[in-house]
This record gives structure tokens, sequence and C-alpha cells, in this order.
């Protein structure tokens, strides 16, 4: 947000003590300044636009008592606190290669993890989790992405 108030400042101090002959020469530079702001403020979710898959690779606890609501996801790497015991809490193993497990829930309370693939597009957010056996991929639309963090919406 500095950056772009810098250059408006700029923008400003030049159409106001360049002459009227420079037109031309004006329009170029509002150009050129408008399109540098825009290129220095992008703002980008880390690991989100550069397609960290990295980030993405360890272990994704559930983290039901920080979720406000059904509909979006908030997991945290399983060493992020002691969390509070419950009698499942959905996991997810991300290794490389696409290759990861999921903690599915049984009838009989004896959970386990199974094998699964995952594949996240940096381009449109979306991460697809298929359980090996599955036929379809389960996907989530990515929100947030950091260090500690890994918030999803089910699509």
């Amino acid at each position: 947000m500095l950056v772009f108030s810098i250059m408006l400042k700029l923008i400003y101090y030049a159409f106001k003590y360049t002459s009227p002959q420079t037109t031309m020469m004006k329009s170029l530079f509002f150009i050129l300044i408008v399109s540098i702001a825009f290129t220095a403020c992008k703002q980008e979710g880390i690991g989100l636009e550069n397609g960290n898959n990295q980030m993405l690779q360890k272990t994704w606890v559930n983290s039901v008592e920080e979720q406000a609501t059904s509909e979006e996801l908030i997991y945290r790497p399983e060493n992020y606190r002691d969390f509070p015991v419950l009698m499942y809490r959905h996991q997810y193993v991300f290794n490389s290669g696409g290759k990861g497990k999921i903690f599915v829930l049984a009838q009989n309370d004896g959970h386990y993890f199974a094998p699964c693939t995952w594949a996240y597009n940096a381009g449109t957010h979306i991460l697809e989790i298929k359980q090996d056996g599955e036929e379809r991929p389960t996907q989530f639309l990515v929100t947030a992405l950091e260090n500690d963090l890994l918030k999803l919406k089910r699509l």
C-alpha cells in the first residue's frame, strides 16, 4: 500500500509541474506508473499464487474448535498445539509426489489412515483429494494457506 501511495504522489507532481505541451509524455508516464503500481501492489496469499506445494506437505489436523461455520474447515499442523481429545478428528497427510493419507472415520471407532492422492492447482486454488478405491476426488477451495493454517471450503 505504501508503494501505491508513493506512485500516486509521483503522478500528481508529474502532472502539476509539467508544461501542457507534454501531454503525450504525461500519458505514457501515467500508464507506466499505474502498471508498476499494480504490479508492486499485487497481493499474494502465502503459498497460493506461487503454487508452493511444499507448504501443503505436512500432516494437517482439523481444528474444529476454531471453525465459526461448518462451511469453512480449519486445519493446523499436527504439532501446532495439543488438541483437545475428541472421538474423531479429521486429518490429512500430504507427502511429496501427490501421495498421502486420510484419517478415516470407522463405524466401530477403529479409525485408520487410508492411502490417497492429492493435487493442488495454484491458478484456481483448488485442492483435490482422492482416497484410493473411490471413484471421484473430493474438491476444496483453498481460502488460506500459511505455515500453520490451512482453510478449506468444500466444493
